[in-house]
């Protein structure tokens, strides 16, 4: 299984706790990534713009994600245009010729322009401009139809321990078997399922509670609820790869130790927790 490092936290004010990392900090990380070989970044340009110039991101691969398309395009050209305008904006910020995945980050994108899209990033991967297309999904049961018009090579999902459920895995049973790559995202909810249950904010309320069952079967410190995340997306036997994220260089390495541990954890009791996608999407936050 691959790990691909989320970099929404290097922007600034990331997440309901505002995180704000230093350039020297970020610096760190990326170091102790490829120390330990791992060479994939998963990211977007709205997270990276005004750090861009001090980031030593040289030696990675990119995997990056088409900003939202402004409802006033309608025709092929322009949306054509603004494919091609935007990815030259990501090849040009990291100085390489091309990307190792690009993603529809807004699903709405697909309703509105599916067909085209496809048509669009096909010719981009031909053009060998891109070497993966994909979709990072929110809401897997409602957006997994878009595969039927934009064929992609790899998708991103939310997949945390709340979202262990028989359901769910069969649903991305479903995506696997079209030969798709799949990825876990969201695997600590902006770093929330780290925390004490009485720590998240009351507006979560059904995630409160989640946890608060999951403490009582006695995940409650940080270092059970991290083994919990690792063993939960291995144990699924469904992921290619999962995006991990940061706050620090301690954290980082704390989580590298404990992904080479090799434990097997009874999880059923996860298939009871009352989670939907709805609950655990930071949109809605």
């Amino acid at each position: 299984m691959n790990i691909v490092y989320g970099t929404a936290n290097f922007k600034k004010n990331y997440g309901l706790n505002k995180i704000n990392l230093s350039i020297f900090q970020i610096n760190e990380i990326l170091k102790i990534l490829k120390n330990n070989g791992i060479k994939s970044l998963d990211t977007a340009q709205t997270y990276l713009d005004y750090k861009k110039k001090k980031i030593n991101f040289n030696n990675f691969k990119i995997y990056s994600k088409l900003k939202k398309i402004p409802s006033k395009i309608k025709k092929y050209n322009e949306l054509k245009e603004y494919v091609y305008q935007e990815l030259e904006k990501d090849l040009i910020f990291y100085n390489i010729k091309n990307l190792s995945g690009y993603y529809i980050h807004d699903t709405k994108d697909l309703q509105r322009h599916g067909k085209n899209l496809n048509l669009i990033f096909q010719e981009i991967k031909k053009k060998k401009l891109i070497k993966k297309i994909g979709i990072s999904f929110y809401n897997l049961e409602k957006e997994m139809k878009y595969l039927k018009t934009f064929k992609a090579d790899l998708v991103q999902v939310p997949f945390n321990f709340l979202l262990y459920k028989q359901n769910y895995i069969a649903r991305l049973q479903e995506v696997k078997k079209k030969n798709i790559k799949i990825f876990a995202r969201s695997i600590y909810l902006q770093g929330f399922l780290l925390y004490n249950w009485f720590r998240i904010p009351k507006k979560l309320d059904i995630i409160r509670s989640s946890m608060k069952i999951v403490e009582n079967h006695g995940y409650n410190s940080k270092t059970k609820k991290i083994l919990l995340t690792i063993n939960a997306v291995k144990q699924s036997n469904i992921f290619d790869g999962m995006i991990i994220s940061c706050n620090f260089k301690k954290e980082l390495r704390q989580f590298l130790d404990l992904y080479n541990k090799k434990n097997y954890f009874d999880l059923s009791f996860l298939d009871n927790l009352r989670i939907k996608f709805t609950d655990i999407d930071p949109r809605r936050w």
